[in-house]
């Protein structure tokens, strides 16, 4: 059905693989490993919202399962899911990307994804204000 009706759930965003190209370099000594590890990402847009709990989700890294990785060549998956970005501007999703790759982790048994820390969050508000991601942070036309 998807298929006579030209519709998408997903795709691979290849400017997402761009602006996480930029941030890393950006912020090299903190995410420099995710280059130099050679550590394999995925980028995708979805077309569907996610809402998890109540709260809207504008992005996730995940894993890439290890079954998956004989279909897959990347280590973690990032997923942007446009009905809830749409509205950012570009620092936004500069942010948001940010927020994105510092999940990348390297555990005892391998990669892993990093929980959320307050350290996180205070890197985020600290230099992007607490509001980063709403209406007021930002021209939105």
């Amino acid at each position: 059905m998807r298929k006579l009706l030209e519709t998408k759930d997903c795709e691979i965003a290849e400017d997402l693989q761009e602006l996480a190209t930029s941030v890393i370099n950006e912020h090299r000594e903190e995410l420099g490993f995710i280059e130099d590890m050679e550590i394999q990402i995925g980028f995708v847009r979805s077309y569907l919202r996610k809402i998890k709990d109540g709260r809207i989700i504008f992005a996730d890294t995940e894993k890439t399962k290890y079954k998956y990785t004989a279909f897959l060549p990347y280590d973690f998956v990032i997923t942007f899911y446009e009905p809830n970005v749409q509205m950012f501007n570009d620092e936004q999703k500069r942010v948001l990307m940010w927020h994105e790759l510092r999940h990348i982790g390297i555990g005892e048994k391998g990669y892993k994804v990093m929980p959320h820390e307050i350290e996180d969050f205070f890197s985020i508000i600290n230099t992007q204000g607490l509001h980063w991601s709403g209406f007021d942070s930002g021209d939105w036309l």
